[in-house]
């Protein structure tokens, strides 16, 4: 998004007043979608234009537009003009975020017109794609919409079986997923009852390819997975009972290989992370009481799943080749060592729970790899002590940004290198259970956009 131009608002109100009149004059639908569109490219232009389009005056036109236009009916044309009106107030929300989303999220007459024209028109690939792209903006790190708008769960799973081979719609319903479901346990509750993980295994069984359309949907796939699978067990489980934990580790394996043989790109080692974030997820200690989606709740030790999946695919050799090559990489210059470290070693930490898996970690000397790497790898070395203070500060940005996000990422770091040193030093069941007992839930629910923001980026 580039704000280099200048504002202008009367502008602003111009193209509102235009859309307005198109719509009030029964003007042609195609004329009325593209005035509509042009709110989205003004609103992206500059910060103060997107301001002033989400004021509550102007705003409350747009919305009185798309709440006419869905009382006209419904027709392949008119379905034109909702998928501009979505992206108008997409660019609105994008353009501006911190003035914007919380606002817009609030509105129950926009929410309401969402919901409609998902429920009646989500058979129209350009409704699909905007709606879900339009909810992504209005969720993405708010807890508050997102409760608000997990009503929309259903209707975002339809979208991917109603357009299966539109690639567009299905990395922005994929988007609207894992939006939805970051760090939120009621929305991955929902999205449980729904068949979702395998529908997500279907499509990235049909989007193995190396075509940049398919590594967009391989991307979102992962990290869908990986907001589904966050301390949520049945979701775990659904994923264990599919090729879910082999198609990833067919992902990791051609990352790992493109990394330790130094062609790996900057795309591919966010990718690479993600890919260890959602294994990581997967193999999380099941919880002692268990809630199911219609309330009950049972109170066991639960077998994890996943961890013979993964050690049947080759997991060990994955992580221990990384562990090994992460130091010659950052010689070579590679950015980003620092967070595939952090991502690796809680990889290592929740598999060693696993006394078959943690035998094999210990057969290879794992705990060795892991110290040295630490000590290669991390910004400040393996007995730097990290200031509370300066990791808590919010400088606004510069070297004391870069300095913070540094010391950030080696408290998490040692917290994991910790845990998973106790866990492989443990010679029994109990002596593990003790140690991973110390290893806290808030950061199962961490994700690579918690620490880097190259990790974050957006089809």
């Amino acid at each position: 998004m580039s704000h280099a131009r200048a504002p202008n608002l009367h502008a602003c109100d111009a193209i509102v007043e235009a859309v307005q009149i198109s719509v009030q004059s029964n003007r042609p639908l195609l004329s009325q979608a593209t005035n509509a569109s042009t709110i989205n490219t003004v609103a992206l232009s500059h910060k103060e234009n997107a301001l002033h389009l989400g004021e509550s005056r102007q705003f409350a036109i747009i919305e009185g537009i798309l709440a006419k236009a869905i009382k006209k009916g419904h027709s392949e044309e008119g379905d034109l003009l909702f998928g501009a009106l979505f992206s108008a107030v997409h660019g609105i929300i994008v353009g501006n975020p911190s003035a914007n989303q919380e606002a817009i999220s609030s509105s129950k007459t926009l929410l309401k017109s969402v919901i409609k024209v998902l429920y009646s028109d989500l058979e129209y690939a350009n409704v699909s794609m905007h709606a879900c792209l339009l909810i992504s903006a209005l969720v993405e790190s708010n807890k508050v919409a997102q409760n608000r708008l997990s009503v929309v769960c259903d209707f975002i799973v339809d979208v991917l079986t109603t357009h299966p081979r539109d690639q567009a719609v299905i990395v922005n319903a994929l988007k609207a997923i894992s939006s939805l479901c970051h760090e939120n346990e009621f929305t991955r509750m929902k999205l449980s009852a729904t068949n979702i993980c395998e529908e997500l295994v279907a499509i990235m069984t049909n989007h193995l390819g190396d075509s940049s359309a398919d590594q967009k949907v391989q991307y979102w796939c992962v990290r869908c997975i990986g907001d589904l699978a966050a301390n949520e067990y049945q979701n775990q489980k659904k994923f264990s009972e599919g090729s879910c934990c082999n198609i990833l580790m067919t992902l990791m394996r051609k990352q790992a290989l493109e990394f330790s043989s130094d062609v790996s790109t900057l795309d591919s080692r966010d990718m690479l992370n993600w890919l260890l974030w959602a294994a990581g997820n997967l193999v999380q200690k099941p919880p002692v009481v268990v809630s199911f989606p219609n309330g009950d709740k049972l109170t066991s030790s639960l077998p994890q799943p996943n961890y013979g999946k993964f050690k049947e695919f080759g997991i060990i050799d994955v992580v221990f080749g990384l562990l090994v090559a992460l130091p010659a990489r950052l010689e070579g210059g590679y950015d980003g060592c620092s967070e595939t470290f952090v991502w690796t070693v809680r990889l290592v930490l929740n598999l060693s729970r696993s006394k078959a898996l943690r035998s094999e970690f210990n057969a290879k000397d794992v705990k060795t790899a892991l110290n040295a790497t630490f000590e290669r790898v991390m910004p400040y070395g393996v007995s730097a002590d990290v200031p509370d203070a300066a990791v808590d500060a919010s400088p606004e940005g510069g070297e004391a940004k870069a300095l913070v996000e540094g010391y950030k990422m080696q408290r998490e770091a040692k917290v994991f290198l910790d845990q998973a040193i106790k866990l492989l030093d443990s010679g029994t069941a109990s002596a593990a259970s003790a140690a991973s007992a110390a290893s806290g839930s808030s950061f199962d629910s961490s994700s690579p956009s918690n620490l880097s923001d190259k990790a974050t980026s957006t089809p």
